[in-house]
């Protein structure tokens, strides 16, 4: 019974955007096409860090994607990710760090 009523507030709540003039089929297009947290942080290491970055920030900065960034978050649509998701990333690289297993991925 709740699936029904979650289903019927779903479809008022889209049938309602229509009305306003929003095209749901484009809306997930639009979020299917946007870039994941992973292909961000390729084109700010390409456009910035190596760019502007000594050699060894670039090796910080390329360890941190690597390591923590994209194993976490890489796979999350930029729209999709939220303060919630970063605070959990870095309260686990904090726990890490006081463990000792920062370096361990």
């Amino acid at each position: 019974m709740a699936d029904a009523s979650a289903a019927k507030s779903l479809c008022l709540w889209i049938c309602a955007g229509m009305a306003k003039g929003d095209n749901p089929a484009e809306t997930i297009s639009t979020h299917r096409r946007s870039p994941t947290m992973a292909a961000l942080c390729e084109r700010f290491f390409a456009d910035h860090v190596a760019l502007r970055c000594k050699p060894s920030t670039q090796g910080e900065y390329r360890r941190a994607i690597d390591l923590f960034i994209a194993p976490a978050i890489g796979a999350f649509k930029v729209a999709d990710v939220t303060r919630a998701d970063i605070a959990k990333l870095q309260h686990a690289q904090a726990k890490n760090m006081a463990s000792g297993t920062a370096c361990q991925g």
